[in-house]
C-alpha cells in the first residue's frame, strides 16, 4: 500500500509491518498484539521510536518521535477526526459505535455495536463481521460463518417445497403417492397383528414338519433308492419318493 507521504508493506496475515516516509525514506517497523493494533514502533537498528496503548474500544494513548495512522485494529485513524475507516464502515471509538448499521443486523440484533459488544474477545476489522482472538473461541452470529444447520435451512426449506410439489401432481394425476408401499405395508402390519408367519417362515415350518414326520417312520429323503442309513444306530431308513411328501405337509 502505498499515500502521498508513507508506504506500507504487509505481512501474510494482512498485517502491516513495515511503513516507509516517502520523503526521507525512513523506515519504522510496526509490532502488533493480538487484536491486530499496532503497539509498538521500531527503527531500522530496533530501537523503540514510539508506542500505543488503546482502551477495550479503542480510543488511543500514543507517545514517542514516530507515529503511524494504522492503530487500533491495524486500520487506519483519521488524524484530523479521530474516526478509524473500518474498510466498510467508519467507527468511532470515543462513543464504540460504527456511524452506519450492520448489514447483518437481522443476525446481529446489534446495529451500531462494535465486536458483538465484546471488545476483550473480539475484532471487527471490516466493519463487517466480528472475528475471534486467537485462542478465544468466537460464535455465530457474531464470528464467522453459520453453522450447517443454519446454512440448511434454505435446502430444508427448498426440500419440503419439492416434495409437496410432486405429491401435488400425483394427486393431480389421480396417482396416490406411494400407493403400492403402503399397501404392503398394510399386509405387514395385519400379519402381526394375528400371528401370521411370512412365507420364508412358512417354509421352514414345512421343512421342519416334514423332517419330524420322517424321522418317526424311520425314512430319509435324502438316501438313494433302496438305500438305508443309521445301522449302526440299529435303525433303518427306507427310500421315499419326493411326490409322496403331499401327505406331511
Amino acid at each position: 500500500m502505498r499515500t502521498t507521504e508513507r508506504g506500507y508493506v504487509y505481512g501474510p496475515s494482512e498485517t502491516s509491518i513495515e511503513q516507509i516516509n516517502n520523503t526521507t525514506g525512513t523506515m519504522t517497523y510496526l509490532h502488533h498484539d493480538q487484536a491486530g493494533s499496532t503497539r509498538l514502533l521500531t527503527g531500522s537498528t530496533g530501537t523503540v521510536t514510539g508506542k500505543c496503548t488503546y482502551g477495550a474500544y479503542g480510543a488511543p494513548t500514543c507517545e514517542g518521535a514516530s507515529t503511524t495512522p494504522l492503530g487500533f485494529d491495524g486500520q487506519y485513524t483519521s488524524a484530523d477526526t479521530g474516526l478509524i475507516y473500518m474498510r466498510s464502515r467508519v467507527y468511532d471509538p470515543s462513543t464504540a459505535q460504527f456511524l452506519t448499521v450492520d448489514p447483518a443486523v437481522s443476525l446481529t440484533r446489534a446495529p451500531y455495536n462494535y465486536a458483538g459488544d465484546n471488545p476483550v474477545n473480539r475484532v471487527d476489522p471490516d466493519g463487517l463481521s466480528a472475528e475471534g482472538i486467537e485462542g478465544v473461541p468466537c460464535y455465530f452470529p457474531f464470528c464467522g460463518p453459520p453453522p450447517p444447520a443454519v446454512e440448511g435451512v434454505q435446502h430444508g426449506i427448498e426440500g419440503i417445497t419439492h416434495g409437496i410439489e410432486s405429491a401435488w401432481n400425483a394427486i393431480n394425476e389421480n396417482e396416490g403417492p406411494n400407493d403400492e408401499g403402503e399397501a404392503e405395508l398394510r399386509e405387514k402390519e395385519a400379519q402381526r397383528e394375528c400371528g401370521e408367519p411370512n412365507p420364508g417362515s412358512l417354509e421352514k415350518l414345512k421343512k421342519g414338519e416334514i423332517e419330524r414326520v420322517l424321522d418317526e417312520e424311520g425314512t430319509d429323503i435324502h438316501t438313494d433308492k433302496e438305500e438305508t442309513v443309521g445301522r449302526e444306530a440299529g435303525g433303518s431308513y427306507d427310500y421315499i419318493e419326493t411326490s409322496q411328501l403331499g401327505k406331511y405337509i
